[in-house]
């Protein structure tokens, strides 16, 4: 009998090599439609330098056709299901998902089962490939948010893969052979997912079974440890010290600002809602601080919010906004101002209530939604190796308190903010000044 939450089914220890292999699975009324979602623990960050950009490339690759479908049998197929197949690619994994009427689940199955199990990659396919990803590594270019968050991470870790380009650069791509992508691909990804997650009209013992059989030829998930092995790594940290400024000239008329708060740990489970709490506050709603100060009274820039972002060994909180070169040093001084208050007040009674209602609002508004549900269940397990239900969530964000609050915004607002600017040349005199440590370039 598998491990039972309500309708959340957990295994973790599938049979035969699926050593360390989590198996996820919730199931929901409503609409006869099925999410499915391999995940895989390896992430531009697992790259060496000169295979920056590999795991993108696999992932291109593993939609080219495999020894039993050809790339249009597996379109037509999706297709004629009315469903979607796709993937993406992420520092730290790497996933195919699908959605599906329920009818279709076996059919979605053996074809991703196939991808990641006997992918053709042909040269043919690989010489066109690597044209098509150049061409999308030449359209991100035109995208200033898109160089600004990456040029971000290039400043925060210069020397350390978490700051490489998730599809690595032209350069790079273009020297890629079949034969290195292809050993990468054997090496760290075939038949190695590190969860697969379902969420939908599907009996959790069901899902398990259509698994079992095909599992049971998978080998342990290569990369880097999940997050409960914190014995077998240590923490990271961002080379610039606290305080620096970093500069990145940038082709476009306006400024992409960043304000980063650092911290060298993980965060658990239960301080994850917390921190989700104070974000909210200050940065991720229309009635945070920032926005509501900065943009509707101030009326100083047209995008501003916060977000936190968790990774394996490091966690960071990130105010981003964009604004006129002329409104850069109002923006920059209006930022530093709610910073400071937050440090002084982290949290209001009045705060508090409305960010418990918005979180709860927007879990019951998403837990409609079957690949939110899929994809929740799947990165709780590679982040924290742990599940909560969507019940259980909801009970979390209601018991915190502004003491639960108050500790955590301090610890990540204890040092001074990394501050990053990418724009146009002639800004750099004007913001050189703000800081003793000033960084420039890539």
């Amino acid at each position: 009998m598998l491990p039972s939450l309500g309708t959340l089914v957990v295994e973790s220890s599938l049979p035969s090599g699926a050593t360390g292999f989590a198996s996820l699975s919730e199931e929901m009324g409503g609409a006869p439609v099925v999410a499915i979602g391999v995940w895989f623990n390896v992430g531009s960050r697992d790259e060496v330098p000169k295979e920056n950009g590999m795991t993108h490339m696999v992932e291109h690759m593993l939609f080219k056709g495999t020894r039993r479908y050809s790339a249009r049998e597996i379109a037509c197929t999706i297709d004629s299901l009315g469903g979607m197949l796709n993937a993406f690619t992420e520092r730290e994994t790497m996933a195919l998902h699908a959605v599906v009427p329920v009818e279709g689940f076996a059919t979605v199955l053996d074809i991703i089962s196939d991808l990641i199990d006997s992918p053709s990659f042909s040269e043919d396919d690989f010489a066109k490939e690597k044209t098509v990803i150049i061409n999308e590594l030449e359209a991100a270019q035109d995208d200033v948010e898109e160089v600004a968050y990456e040029a971000f991470f290039s400043f925060l870790w210069p020397r350390h893969s978490l700051g490489y380009p998730i599809g690595g650069t032209i350069p790079l791509v273009s020297r890629f052979t079949r034969d290195d992508v292809y050993q990468f691909f054997t090496h760290h990804i075939q038949k190695k997912p590190a969860v697969i997650s379902v969420a939908g009209a599907i009996v959790p013992e069901e899902a398990y079974k259509a698994w079992r059989d095909i599992a049971a030829t998978y080998e342990s998930p290569r990369g880097f440890p999940l997050r409960n092995e914190e014995s077998q790594f240590s923490f990271l940290a961002p080379e610039p010290a606290p305080g620096t400024l970093g500069f990145y000239e940038l082709s476009s008329q306006y400024v992409q600002l960043f304000y980063a708060f650092p911290l060298a740990r993980t965060v658990s489970i239960e301080e994850y809602h917390t921190l989700a709490l104070a974000n909210t506050i200050i940065g991720d709603s229309v009635s945070s601080r920032l926005f509501q100060h900065i943009r509707e009274e101030a009326g100083l820039c047209y995008t501003i919010y916060s977000s936190e972002m968790l990774f394996r060994d490091c966690s960071l909180l990130v105010i981003y906004a964009t604004c006129s070169t002329q409104d850069l040093l109002k923006t920059m001084d209006a930022i530093e101002r709610e910073i400071e208050r937050w440090r002084n007040i982290p949290c209001t009674a009045e705060e508090l209530v409305t960010s418990r209602s918005h979180l709860k609002g927007m879990l019951r508004i998403s837990s409609q939604d079957m690949e939110y549900r899929m994809r929740r269940l799947a990165r709780q397990a590679l982040y924290q190796n742990k599940i909560l239900s969507l019940a259980e969530s909801q009970s979390l964000i209601e018991r915190t308190e502004i003491e639960h609050i108050a500790p955590l915004v301090q610890e990540f607002l204890g040092q001074d903010p990394l501050i990053f600017v990418a724009g146009p040349k002639k800004i750099r005199k004007h913001i050189k000044s703000r800081s003793a440590s000033f960084y420039e370039g890539l």
